[in-house]
């Protein structure tokens, strides 16, 4: 973060130095950082690196070592989802292609988020727009849109995305 201050910039290249943690991993790390002492500028900074980097390295461990990161209660943000929102647009673009990772299907199993975020890009959601037996909702704590059943959504129940307790009928987008 000093570094930061001093030149606007970090350097997040690892150098090949199995050592050090790999780039993506420490821009969620920069990221939280940023968060915890509200530093916005860094916050972007590091938003843009992960951006770049998961872009570029979504088939690799490191991009599944930084989603678990992200949903570590005790060491992301909760209450920030830019970075979740990054990430999952790489998740719904590869989702069938991460879905052949034992380490994914892993992570699924921890994150229950992931797994149907994924769900939602392999079944194409988008393409269930016009069914009138299905509607769209929006999370009240994370705030992403969810298309379920109609019939389904009648009770209370969880969000797919931040596993908290919602009466979908009250938050249904007319």
């Amino acid at each position: 973060m000093l570094h930061w201050m001093y030149k606007s910039t970090y350097d997040d290249d690892n150098g090949n130095n199995p050592s050090r943690c790999p780039a993506i991993v420490f821009n969620v790390q920069v990221y939280a950082m940023a968060d915890k002492y509200n530093v916005t500028e860094l916050k972007e900074f590091a938003l843009e690196a992960f951006t770049a980097q998961a872009e570029g390295h979504w088939d690799e461990a490191e991009f599944v070592q930084a989603l678990r990161l992200m949903h570590d209660d005790d060491k992301f943000p909760q209450h920030d989802t830019d970075m979740a929102e990054a990430a999952s647009a790489q998740l719904r673009v590869h989702a069938k292609d991460l879905m052949k990772s034992k380490e994914v299907i892993s992570t699924i199993g921890q994150v229950g988020s992931i797994g149907s975020q994924m769900l939602l890009a392999i079944y194409d959601i988008d393409s269930v727009e016009n069914d009138k037996r299905v509607k769209k909702y929006k999370c009240t704590h994370c705030h992403n849109a969810i298309m379920m059943d109609c019939v389904k959504s009648a009770s209370a129940g969880y969000c797919y995305f931040c596993d908290q307790h919602i009466n979908w009928a009250s938050v249904e987008v007319k």
